[in-house]
């Protein structure tokens, strides 16, 4: 018994928010870019596996609601690009500082 698996279209939507996201992680990576005297500190280095693990996970969170249930409708899209905002406005908090 063999099953066919109906496979899914991929959206632009999914593929900027995408995008997003890949912005935000680079984002992160700067609280471990600075060194302090060549020495990466317990803090930044716990502070970027933190923002690291909540990003990964939102991001897997989104994809697979989008992969099971998700509909390409305006609703749908709406509340991807509400989310792609707050991640943008986060995203753009995150620094060294």
């Amino acid at each position: 018994m063999t099953t066919l698996i109906k496979h899914k279209r991929v959206e632009f939507s999914e593929l900027f928010y995408d995008l997003v996201f890949v912005f935000a992680i680079s984002k992160v990576t700067t609280l471990i870019d600075h060194l302090h005297n060549g020495i990466l500190t317990w803090n930044s280095f716990l502070d970027f596996l933190i923002a690291t693990l909540v990003l990964i996970n939102s991001w897997m969170i989104q994809t697979d609601y989008t992969n099971r249930y998700g509909k390409n409708s305006l609703f749908n899209i709406v509340i991807m690009f509400i989310k792609m905002g707050i991640l943008l406005f986060i995203a753009n908090i995150i620094g060294p500082d």
